[in-house]
C-alpha cells in the first residue's frame, strides 16, 4: 500500500553564468508530493521541475533569472520527526526558453540535504513537553500534601 504526502524539500545547486563567469550558489524549498512505500519515499511525478531564482539579477534589477532543473531521482527515508533525503539528482532542462534565460552554464548539486520539520513533529514535541510538566506538577503537589499531613499529625500529639 502506498501513501502520498507532500514535503517541503531543500535543494541547492551551484551554477556558472556564461555572461561573466561568476558562480552562483542557489537555494530553494519546493513542495513535492512523495509516494511512501514502507519507510522509503519517491516522488509521485517523474521529472518534476525545480526552479531557482538568481539573487544577483534581482539586485541588479535585471529581472529574475530562472534556473530550471528536472528532478531525475529522489530517495527519502521516513523518520519520527523529520524525514531524511538520502540522495537526489538534478539535471538542467535544455529547451529554447532555458537557453535564452540561462545560456550555457555548468552546475553542481550540493551534498547537504534538508527537509523542514513536519507539523506532526512539532505537535508531538509540545504534547510530550506538556505531559512532563503535568507529571512533575502532580509529583510536587503529592509531596507537598504528604508533608503537610505529617506536620498536622505532629501538632496533635
Amino acid at each position: 500500500m502506498t501513501k502520498k504526502e507532500k514535503r517541503d524539500i531543500f535543494f541547492e545547486v551551484s551554477v556558472k553564468r556564461k555572461s561573466n563567469g561568476s558562480i552562483q550558489n542557489l537555494k530553494t524549498y519546493q513542495e513535492i508530493e512523495i509516494e511512501w512505500q514502507g519507510n522509503e519515499g519517491i516522488p509521485s511525478r517523474q521529472n518534476e521541475v525545480i526552479y531557482f531564482m538568481d539573487p544577483q539579477s534581482i539586485a541588479e534589477e535585471q529581472g529574475y533569472f530562472d534556473y530550471r532543473f528536472a528532478l531525475k531521482f529522489l530517495k527519502l527515508k521516513k523518520g519520527w520527526f523529520k524525514d531524511k533525503v538520502v540522495d537526489y539528482q538534478l539535471e538542467p532542462i535544455q529547451d529554447e526558453e532555458s537557453i535564452k534565460i540561462t545560456t550555457a552554464w555548468g552546475y553542481k548539486v550540493s551534498s547537504s540535504h534538508q527537509i523542514r520539520w513536519r507539523n506532526v513533529a512539532l505537535t508531538t514535541f509540545i504534547f510530550i513537553l506538556l505531559l512532563l510538566v503535568a507529571f512533575f506538577s502532580l509529583f510536587l503537589m503529592k509531596k507537598k500534601k504528604k508533608n503537610s499531613n505529617i506536620n498536622i499529625n505532629s501538632f496533635r500529639n
